[in-house]
């Protein structure tokens, strides 16, 4: 065969590669000819770091730093309240710890400051397994509970113990949201297809259009696809069917319900499974007639805002933008019960369930049963002859609280439940909407990250009631972290035309050092400390409620000397001295 022919096959098969190289370069690299579906479904992908804004990345590197490293902690928390524009209240509280990581001991108190005076101290040690409390001021010992054993305190206070652990472990709840990649990836690649497949190519649109997002102008492509009632209930019940053979997402579901004890119906496999078929039921009783619309919006092949909105009832927005990342959401209020009351099979049974046992809302009130209770108490035999090594009530001091002093708040001053008819006006056909919003926030830095949750009541009602929590956590460097904490609580009362608003706030910085040696911490036993685990809860119950009547007593005497008053405006002072710190016993 000649050279001639030989490059008239070549060529051709050369060529063809040499374009389908391209075309395949072009296809996984550019847009060009990809479809709207396919483009949408790439950038919705984007959005699997949305389980990461329940995190704060620095603070298991802080856990770290406190857990191998002794180490002196200062802080300061300031509180302040006003009401309307002549009312206000502020105290500070100044606070200091230190941790020994060769004994594992942890010491922290807190000091209510007046200027540079001292007026009230809690302190608190963790040693070993017990956590204890202490106020000098009531009773000079510690007072506290051991971290094992629960199931069986909490039987002698007649509590179930399906629920309680016999250990609690911190670091399993302040890793509850946390995902491996692989889990988030499983997740991802199982459920994605319960949704691909129940939407047409046709349901699918590509807009642009400029959004804003934390206060700057994005030029973003929109994605758009569109879900009937109909598809988002087969999309809920193919997914619960799948979850029902997906072991690994089912393992994963039991072990975070066994960290919050939920118990075996909900840790069990196969009770588990039970649930999950219980509510494809309800799912199948449900009318929805709501579109959802889902809208991923990218910038430079970035997703930078994803929105699902179920027409008239939520819409949640994740935007993710410069190392910042928004989650909101905001749902009409009733929606939920609108949807639950679509299932009219589920809502007649409940109905005809209440009516069997005459169950009716008075029955909740009626069983509030006002209970006085003589906290002029003396504790006696707190333990028994046996245990010698305990530490007995008898050799602590005698608490009294005297009721006659305590200054009652009236309730209708905090919330009045007996609004009539004569003070609602008419407003229904110019009613706007009540909205709530739930705002999750995380901005992340190298050295810092910052996360913010606040919930609004009604965002179309500007003095509407209103919480934000934020937190602020450093990296462990130069030996030392630092955080801040704030928490910001915005309360309307008074009438539409002339509301009063009261604004609280907490404010809390702390500072952290590592160091070679701390003060010694002492170290908790039976002997000096009245640990929970030890007695019965009769005995203990009747100490705990004369230690905390004259906690609060003298808590509020000092509270009242730096002008913190009452809901009612009175200033409270207490004439009877509760702080007893003889070792009398209670016979005496």
């Amino acid at each position: 065969m000649t050279k001639k022919k030989i490059l008239l096959i070549v060529l051709p098969i050369v060529l063809v590669v040499v374009i389908g190289v391209v075309f395949a370069v072009l296809y996984f690299t550019t847009n060009i000819f990809k479809s709207t579906d396919e483009l949408f479904w790439q950038y919705m992908s984007q959005n699997k770091d949305i389980t990461n804004i329940l995190e704060n990345d620095k603070l298991a590197s802080q856990t770290e730093f406190k857990n191998n490293n002794s180490y002196n902690s200062t802080g300061n928390l300031t509180y302040s309240t006003s009401t309307g524009e002549n009312s206000s209240k502020y105290f500070d509280v100044e606070t200091t710890a230190r941790h020994d990581a060769n004994t594992g001991r942890t010491y922290a108190d807190a000091t209510l400051k007046n200027g540079d005076i001292d007026l009230f101290n809690v302190s608190y040690i963790n040693s070993g397994d017990v956590y204890a409390i202490k106020s000098a001021d009531v009773v000079d010992n510690y007072i506290g509970i051991r971290n094992s054993g629960l199931k069986e305190l909490a039987a002698k206070y007649n509590i179930s113990t399906d629920k309680v652990p016999d250990t609690i472990n911190i670091k399993d709840y302040t890793s509850f949201f946390d995902l491996t990649d692989e889990q988030k990836n499983h997740i991802y690649e199982t459920y994605l297809p319960m949704i691909k497949n129940n939407i047409s190519e046709d349901n699918y649109v590509k807009s642009n259009q400029d959004v804003q997002i934390d206060g700057e102008t994005y030029n973003a492509n929109v994605y758009a696809a569109t879900l009937t009632g109909d598809q988002l209930k087969q999309i809920l019940i193919s997914s619960l069917e799948t979850l029902k053979e997906d072991t690994e997402t089912m393992v994963l579901i039991s072990n975070k319900a066994s960290v919050l004890n939920l118990g075996v119906e909900y840790t069990d496999i196969t009770n588990l499974t039970v649930k999950i078929n219980s509510l494809i039921e309800q799912i199948n009783g449900l009318n929805i007639t709501n579109n959802t619309n889902i809208y991923v919006y990218e910038n430079y092949d970035q997703t930078i805002r994803t929105v699902i909105e179920v027409e008239n009832m939520i819409e949640i927005t994740y935007d993710r933008v410069n190392n910042k990342q928004i989650l909101t959401i905001d749902y009409t209020q009733g929606s939920i019960e609108q949807i639950l009351n679509s299932s009219t099979e589920t809502n007649q049974d409940m109905t005809n369930t209440l009516t069997e046992n005459n169950i009716g809302t008075n029955s909740i009130s009626d069983g509030i049963v006002n209970d006085t209770t003589d906290t002029n108490i003396v504790v006696e035999n707190l333990i028994t002859d046996t245990n010698e090594t305990e530490i007995s009530l008898d050799q602590m001091a005698d608490i009294t609280v005297n009721t006659e002093n305590v200054v009652q708040t009236d309730t209708n001053t905090i919330m009045d439940i007996n609004t009539t008819a004569d003070n609602i006006t008419d407003v229904e056909d110019t009613q706007v909407q009540e909205i709530s919003r739930l705002v999750i926030t995380k901005e992340t830095s190298d050295q810092n990250t910052n996360n913010n949750i606040t919930f609004i009541n009604n965002i179309n009602d500007e003095n509407e009631n209103s919480i934000s929590i934020t937190y602020n956590m450093s990296s462990a460097s130069n030996d030392s972290i630092n955080n801040s904490y704030n928490i910001t609580v915005t309360a309307t009362s008074g009438s539409i035309t002339n509301p009063i608003i009261e604004t609280t706030t907490i404010d809390y910085i702390t500072s952290t050092v590592r160091v070679d040696q701390v003060e010694e911490i002492q170290e908790l036993t039976d002997s000096n400390t009245v640990i929970a685990n030890n007695y019965d809860a009769t005995q203990f119950s009747a100490f705990m409620e004369q230690w905390l009547g004259a906690f609060e007593s003298i808590l509020t005497e000092k509270m009242a000397s730096i002008g913190i008053e009452d809901e009612d405006g009175v200033i409270v002072t207490n004439d009877n001295n509760t702080n007893v710190q003889e070792e009398t016993t209670p016979d005496q």
